[in-house]
Order: structure tokens, then C-alpha cells, then sequence
């Protein structure tokens, strides 16, 4: 998701003091990551004060605007260039095609992490 990007990489031979990912931001005592998806009501309202019509505004129906944002261990993590939205959050439309963008990237799974025909396709995760 590349939710702490370092710029340049982290280098193997010494220790980048000013970097920003830490390991303790992800791996705490309950280290998780939860995504969350956020409906805020919406109802965009324009001015026609521009065309000469002072006073006049026109409103569209209220609906909801949907985002996601990332909260690691209790804190909210934006999204690299996709934080928009309320609470540095991302629209749901952009995140969708960033998590599309993002497996042509990375490639397939299994292919990535060398497993045999058998394996399963993906990784499974416990929902309660």
C-alpha cells in the first residue's frame, strides 16, 4: 500500500536515523492494520453569483461520499498522495484503482512468494 514510503531506500549498511518507517509504528504489542470505510454526507452546492445572479444558490440533492483511511496501532496513516478526503482519508473510487494499480505491480502472489501449483491463491484472513 505503500503507506510509509522512504525516500531513497533504506540502505543494508548502516542505520538511516531520520527515516520515517519505523518497525515499532507496525509492529507493536497488538500491532494491527485496520482499513476503514467512511460514508460522509455530501451535498455540493454552486454559486451562479459568476453569471450575474447575486444571492443564487443552486444545491444537489445530500448523498454520501465514500472514503477509506488507514489507521495503524490507533493512529491514521495517509495515503501517499491519496488523503484528501476527510481525516487524511482517500476516496473510495481512488483507493480501489490504487489497490488495482498496485497487485499489476507487485504480480501474483504465489508467484511472487515462490509456492507450488497446490498452494492457495491468496491469504486468508479471521473475520469476527
Amino acid at each position: 500500500m505503500d503507506l510509509f514510503p522512504q525516500t531513497p531506500h533504506l540502505p543494508n549498511n548502516h542505520i538511516l536515523h531520520n527515516r520515517h518507517f519505523r518497525t515499532s509504528d507496525v509492529v507493536s504489542m497488538g500491532g494491527r492494520i485496520i482499513f476503514e470505510r467512511l460514508a460522509c454526507p455530501l451535498q455540493p452546492c454552486y454559486d451562479n453569483s459568476e453569471y450575474g445572479y447575486p444571492n443564487h444558490v443552486y444545491c444537489l440533492p445530500p448523498e454520501d461520499a465514500y472514503y477509506v483511511r488507514v489507521n495503524v496501532n490507533d493512529g491514521i496513516v495517509a495515503l501517499p498522495g491519496c488523503d484528501g478526503g476527510p481525516g487524511s482519508s482517500c476516496p473510495l473510487e481512488e483507493f480501489e484503482a490504487r489497490v488495482q494499480r498496485r497487485g499489476r505491480e507487485v504480480r501474483d502472489f504465489k508467484d511472487v512468494c515462490g509456492l507450488e501449483d497446490g498452494a492457495a491463491e491468496g491469504i486468508a484472513f479471521l473475520h469476527q
